[in-house]
């Protein structure tokens, strides 16, 4: 994971078009949002988008630590076979 930081207008188009970059979460103003979808469309690129300007992170009471967690995490199969 990487967090990048910049002028929003100079780096949103060249991740979301990046065919390295697996995915973006964006955190910020909601004028962006429709460019991240669009130029992400083309490497099926995930997304998660909140259009929240504050978030208070060490509330515990909050619920956008469930959603971080789901969303930080992927579960793979790994299919072994074995026998004859």
């Amino acid at each position: 994971m990487n967090i990048v930081t910049g002028k929003h207008s100079e780096v949103i188009p060249t991740l979301s078009e990046h065919m390295s970059v697996e995915g973006i979460w964006h955190f910020g103003s909601p004028v962006h949002n429709a460019s991240i979808d669009i130029a992400s469309i083309s490497n099926l690129k995930q997304t998660w988008i909140l259009n929240r300007n504050h978030i208070d992170w060490l509330d515990k009471k909050n619920s956008i630590a469930k959603e971080l967690l789901r969303k930080s995490t992927q579960v793979k199969n790994i299919w072994i076979p074995y026998g004859e």
